[in-house]
């Protein structure tokens, strides 16, 4: 059944939450102007919900070294009952869908998806622009009409969602949405759809079906993804709750997954996204960009995998308010590595769309930290102490955001090199490795032990091929 949740604003002082912000996208962007995040800590089984506003400082402008495009990279085979399907039919449609995520294609065959009688679901591949394949003249809003680009035709698996109502929720995610607020209460309401059909028009889209929707099929796809592929999917069954969208101007310019060790759940939320650029103050929900929520829920993956840890020896307080977190060295620490891995997440499901956030800033490359843009195929080159140290006028060294890249590139570039060297089963071998050293992470890790640990994973791995192809992009990083 449809039901309403309200959370009560206040204080909590007894549960032990981590806060893994999507920072890097949110903060002091120049040319999108925004200096700090805000985040809800809720209590998923009780009934408390804690804005904060903590202050961000600015982000280090880094220059980036000149790099090669990486190899063509073939996407990994579909090999036996890869997505869990029981019928032809639905194995069919499973493997069409596989091969767009993995990056055969860009686009679906739907060329008016709304009119296409075999889909229930008309969704922007990965976001906006990334369906499009270019950019628009300005940046994507819901005054637009993008119908025309909302061609990846899908259906959502009935057993992702309650078929008596419509509603998006199963044991994994529950999408809510209608969200309103008073002075004292969050009221939040399971996003339902009476009757399946979940084909939702972006164009004056004002109350945000169409976020619900994107939110419920990229997340639940991922999970079903990464449990066949990989053989784990660590926050699987754990309740979390999703809120697709927040329109309220405190929570623009940022998502982020909160876990609660009191309960064992979580929640993933997501505001709006402004920018200073053309059209000045035109908002996109980032629930319209699969790639921000699939990282929000690789946080999740990880804190359940690593038993929720979270304060650890190697990150420092930083900034001019003291409120973000670096590495103490070059070499790294688990915030950084917990910031890169989110990012691999995305990888995985997009690995020939590399940018974050593209659509939201509308730049092919995605978002802009200093002057360094965020596309991963683009920072094979990348050493972390050019990472690290910030130039002259900046006050952040080893900021963990931009430093954690380096741990999402080396995943992203031993996978190029595996399918290189060994083929499809290569760059499965590779995310299976990846997959398992989640859980055997610590909060006292770096980079070097990181390193360290995935390359024991792999040993056995395809002949030691893998292990090989990790100890040489690790060394190639200075570990």
């Amino acid at each position: 059944m449809s039901s309403v949740h309200r959370y009560k604003l206040g204080q909590i002082s007894k549960v032990t939450l981590a806060f893994f912000s999507m920072t890097i996208l949110f903060q002091n962007c120049s040319n999108q102007g925004f200096d700090s995040v805000n985040t809800i800590n809720p209590t998923i089984a009780g009934t408390v919900v804690t804005p904060t506003n903590p202050t961000t400082p600015p982000v280090p402008p880094v220059t980036p070294p000149t790099s090669n495009p990486p190899p063509t990279q073939n996407p990994p085979a579909t090999d036996g009952n890869l997505l869990g399907c029981t019928t032809a039919a639905d194995c069919k449609k499973k493997e069409q869908d596989a091969q767009l995520i993995l990056g055969q294609t860009n686009q679906t065959t739907a060329t008016n998806c709304f009119a296409d009688k075999s889909s229930n679901a008309c969704l922007f591949f990965k976001n906006p622009v990334a369906s499009k394949g270019s950019l628009f003249p300005t940046v994507a809003n819901n005054s637009m009409d993008l119908s025309s680009y909302q061609n990846f035709a899908v259906n959502l698996d009935p057993a992702s969602y309650e078929v008596a109502t419509g509603c998006l929720k199963n044991s994994t995610y529950r999408i809510r949405t209608d969200i309103t607020w008073t002075a004292t209460t969050v009221t939040v309401n399971d996003a339902c759809f009476p009757g399946l059909d979940f084909k939702v028009p972006y164009r004056n889209d004002t109350t945000f079906r169409l976020a619900a929707v994107m939110a419920h099929h990229y997340l639940n796809f991922q999970k079903t993804f990464m449990l066949n592929w990989t053989g784990h999917w660590y926050s699987s069954g754990k309740n979390i709750e999703v809120l697709s969208y927040i329109a309220k101007p405190s929570y623009d310019n940022n998502a982020a997954f909160s876990g609660d060790t009191a309960t064992g759940s979580g929640l993933i939320f997501m505001g709006g996204f402004k920018t200073n650029i053309n059209p000045v103050g035109a908002l996109q929900e980032t629930a319209l960009s699969a790639e921000v929520y699939l990282h929000e829920a690789g946080h999740g993956n990880v804190f359940f995998a690593a038993n929720a840890i979270e304060d650890h020896t190697k990150n420092i307080a930083c900034g001019s308010s003291g409120k973000s977190l670096c590495c103490d060295t070059y070499k790294g620490c688990f915030r950084a590595i917990n910031e890169g891995l989110a990012d691999y997440h995305a990888l995985i499901m997009f690995p020939k769309n590399t940018a974050i956030g593209e659509s939201l800033v509308n730049n092919v490359d995605g978002f802009l930290e200093g002057t360094l843009r965020r596309n991963y195929s683009k920072l094979g080159a990348l050493l972390p102490q050019e990472v690290y140290s910030s130039p002259a006028g900046t006050v952040v060294d080893g900021e963990i955001h931009i430093l954690g890249r380096i741990w999402g590139s080396i995943w992203y570039e031993a996978r190029l090199a595996a399918n290189s060297q060994i083929g499809a089963r290569g760059v499965r071998s590779i995310d299976k490795v990846f997959s398992a050293h989640l859980a055997a992470l610590t909060g006292d890790d770096d980079f070097l032990s990181a390193c360290q640990k995935s390359i024991a994973l792999a040993n056995s791995t395809d002949g030691g091929l893998v292990a090989a192809i990790l100890t040489a992009e690790c060394a190639r990083r200075g570990f």
